[in-house]
C-alpha cells in the first residue's frame, strides 16, 4: 500500500520581475504656485504693517490700527482674493471690530499657509488680575 501524504508538488521558481521605470518627476500645480505666490505678497505687506516680524509677539492695540490699512487695501483684496478669505469683512454696517480684523488676518495666514497664534499673559496690576494678548505669526 502506498502511503498518502499531504504534501503539495514543488512549484518551478518564477523568474524574477524586471525592475519599473522610473517615475518622471512630478509637475509643480502651476495654480497652486500662483495662489502660493499672490498670498505671500499680499499677507507680506499686511503682515510687515501691522508688525508681525520674525519671533515679535504684537499688542491687540497695533492690531486695531490695522483697520485703516484694511480699508486702504479694500479694492485690492477684494479683487484678488477668493471670497471665502475676505468673507463679509467690508459688507458690516457697523466697521469693523478687534473680531472681524482678527478673522480676515486669520484667513489671510491660512490661505497664505501660515498661522498667528495666541499667547495669555496674566498679571496683578493694584490688586485686580489683567488680562493681556499678544499675538505672533508662526511661518
Amino acid at each position: 500500500m502506498a502511503s498518502i501524504t499531504n504534501q503539495r508538488p514543488s512549484k518551478s521558481p518564477k523568474p524574477p520581475k524586471p525592475p519599473k521605470p522610473p517615475k518622471p518627476p512630478k509637475r509643480t500645480n502651476q495654480k497652486l504656485q500662483a495662489r502660493l505666490e499672490l498670498a505671500e505678497e499680499i499677507s507680506r505687506s499686511v503682515f510687515l504693517k501691522i508688525g508681525f516680524t520674525k519671533d515679535a509677539w504684537v499688542q491687540r492695540q497695533n492690531i486695531l490700527m490695522a483697520k485703516g490699512l484694511l480699508e486702504e487695501k479694500q479694492e485690492e483684496l477684494t479683487k484678488r482674493l477668493p471670497k471665502y478669505i475676505v468673507g463679509h469683512y467690508y459688507k458690516n454696517d457697523g466697521g469693523p471690530t478687534f473680531r472681524t480684523i482678527m478673522t480676515l488676518l486669520r484667513n489671510l495666514a491660512r490661505y497664505a499657509e501660515v498661522a498667528i497664534i495666541r499667547r495669555k499673559v496674566q498679571q496683578k496690576v493694584a490688586g485686580k488680575w489683567k488680562t493681556t494678548y499678544y499675538y505672533k505669526l508662526c511661518t
